[in-house]
C-alpha cells in the first residue's frame, strides 16, 4: 500500500475520534496535539488501523509511536 493511501486512512481514523483540528500535520504528536486520550489510541486508534489494512502489529511497536507521521511509517512497514 503506499504512503498516501495509509496517510488518508490514518487521517480518516482521527476523524472518527473526533479530532476536529483543520489540518493535520505529520509532526502531530498524538496525544499533545490532537488531544487523543491513551485508551482510544490503544483500543480504538491502532485497532482501527489493523482492522482496516488487516494486518496485526506487535503491540510493543506501537511503544515508539508518538506522532501521525510515526503512525504512517509503522504502518507502511507492515503493508510493504
Amino acid at each position: 500500500m503506499e504512503k498516501i493511501a495509509i496517510e488518508r486512512l490514518v487521517r480518516e481514523v482521527l476523524l472518527d475520534l473526533g479530532v476536529s483540528k483543520d489540518q493535520v500535520l505529520l509532526t502531530d504528536r498524538l496525544t499533545n496535539d490532537l488531544k487523543v486520550t491513551s485508551d482510544d489510541l490503544s483500543f480504538v486508534y491502532t485497532r482501527n488501523l489493523e482492522e482496516k489494512l488487516n494486518i496485526n502489529i506487535p503491540p510493543n511497536e506501537w511503544d515508539h509511536v508518538e506522532t501521525v507521521g510515526d503512525t504512517i511509517d509503522l504502518l507502511y512497514k507492515y503493508t510493504r
